[in-house]
């Protein structure tokens, strides 16, 4: 009998390790309300404060979209006017960037509300309201924030 010393050898097989990866595509639901976001003394529920209190009886007299009417509705323009005051109070001044934030940022996903709000109608209001964005700034918030 002969006796082999060597054990069989196995034949090699790649070994791949089993990891857990990152699934950046997998749709996640959370709920939450936008409420909870924000505490009591944010910034933006203070813009927002104040922009319910604003006089914007003109702006409303130049919207065409009326109840029983046709047409798409229009944004509220609280949201925009608060949008827009929010932004200048922390800096940033471009419809894109907002429009961005309004999707991803906690402040800016408040004051919309759950109204979608893209970069085109951040632009046509601020030039609409230029003036009086300019002078709200001016005469209140500037103040506030030295």
């Amino acid at each position: 009998m002969i006796i082999n010393p060597r054990p069989l050898a196995k034949p090699l097989v790649a070994v791949v390790a089993r990891v857990l990866m990152p699934n950046r595509s997998q749709v996640e639901l959370r709920p939450s309300d936008l409420e909870s976001l924000l505490p009591e003394d944010h910034r933006a529920r203070i813009v927002w404060a104040y922009v319910e209190q604003a006089d914007l009886s003109g702006i409303y007299a130049g919207i065409k979209a009326v109840e029983g009417g046709s047409g798409r509705t229009p944004i509220a323009p609280e949201i925009l006017f608060s949008l827009w005051l929010y932004a200048t109070v922390e800096g940033v001044g471009s419809a894109r960037t907002i429009a961005r934030l309004t999707e991803a940022h906690d402040a800016y996903r408040w004051i919309c509300g759950g109204v979608q709000v893209n970069h085109h109608t951040l632009s046509d209001f601020r030039g609409s309201m230029k003036r009086s964005l300019m002078a709200y700034l001016q005469t209140v918030w500037r103040p506030c924030w030295r």
